[in-house]
């Protein structure tokens, strides 16, 4: 959620990647790192290998897609879930469900992306649940990864409560100055935990919408919070929480002008910086709502 850290992290990977020699990868993740925060010393990376990444995506797969159809999504989904459990692959193929045919679909114009869908894998194995939403967009004749717009996991596991949902999913111009319709995903995520270690019990609410642009391959993906309701009491009043358990709430709507603003307006304790009217462009990336990117 800092993106100081996170810009920090980023720059880190693109080292790596350049000591590999993956420019086209040590690139993205310098470009990524610069978004967040403008950095002088990431900025002399990007320059420096500029050349070299031009060289290596001449071959095109700085734009190969991750998958050629969904099957094959679902397929690498499925085995993601595997590695996260420890299991070997295959081994509970049948306790994990993704189905292409049930993906939501919406159509987009303009820009180099035909089509986006949501993709869900959910199940259950052992004492772990799974329900997980991808977002996938079609750019040149296959399906490239935007990011993991929820994932639910272990709902209710060692007295955490947890769910979430997908509240809407479509295509809208929202931002003119870039090329294509815009995707526009809703999702609420709420949770109850009685964490021991800190002392604490608490409620949390969270709802979010996230925009996402798709542009030469490249997608960047923004966050407007619209609704937070957090509550938390010490278990033991006795002693203090290790957590603040003071009580947070904001209700917001947001309306898009078409013309690259949106209009926020609400009740309660709203982030300064997402009130009134602003720029979307202006908006920073998601802080880890329930927005997972492959960094």
């Amino acid at each position: 959620p800092d993106h100081e850290r996170r810009a920090s992290y980023l720059y880190r990977l693109g080292r790596v990647d350049e000591a590999r020699e993956d420019f086209p990868a040590a690139k993205q993740h310098y470009d990524h790192a610069l978004r967040l925060k403008d950095d002088p010393e990431a900025k002399a990376h990007v320059d420096a290998i500029a050349a070299k990444v031009e060289l290596a995506c001449k071959s095109g797969k700085c734009d190969a897609p991750d998958f050629k159809d969904l099957a094959a999504a679902c397929e690498f989904m499925g085995e993601r879930v595997h590695r996260q459990l420890g299991l070997p692959p295959h081994s509970a193929d049948e306790e994990f469900a993704c189905d292409p045919a049930k993906a939501q679909r919406v159509e987009l114009s303009g820009g180099d992306a035909s089509e986006a869908v949501l993709l869900e894998i959910s199940g259950e194995h052992g004492i772990v649940e799974e329900q997980e939403f991808d977002l996938l967009a079609h750019i040149d004749g296959g399906w490239h990864w935007v990011g993991t717009v929820l994932d639910i996991e272990n709902p209710h596991k060692d007295g955490v409560l947890r769910s979430g949902q997908v509240l809407a999913f479509e295509a809208k111009e929202l931002m003119p100055d870039s090329p294509g319709l815009e995707i526009l995903v809703r999702v609420e995520l709420e949770e109850s935990d009685s964490d021991l270690d800190d002392n604490i019990a608490y409620h949390d609410e969270r709802r979010a919408e996230i925009v996402c642009g798709i542009n030469h391959g490249q997608h960047l993906c923004r966050e407007i919070p619209t609704r937070l309701l957090y509550e938390g009491e010490a278990l033991d009043v006795s002693r203090p929480a290790g957590k603040d358990v003071a009580k947070k709430f904001f209700e917001a709507t947001v309306s898009y002008d078409g013309a690259g603003k949106a209009t926020i307006a609400g009740e309660g304790d709203l982030p300064t910086d997402l009130t009134g009217t602003v720029e979307l462009a202006q908006i920073g990336e998601p802080k880890g709502f329930a927005f997972l990117q492959e960094d």
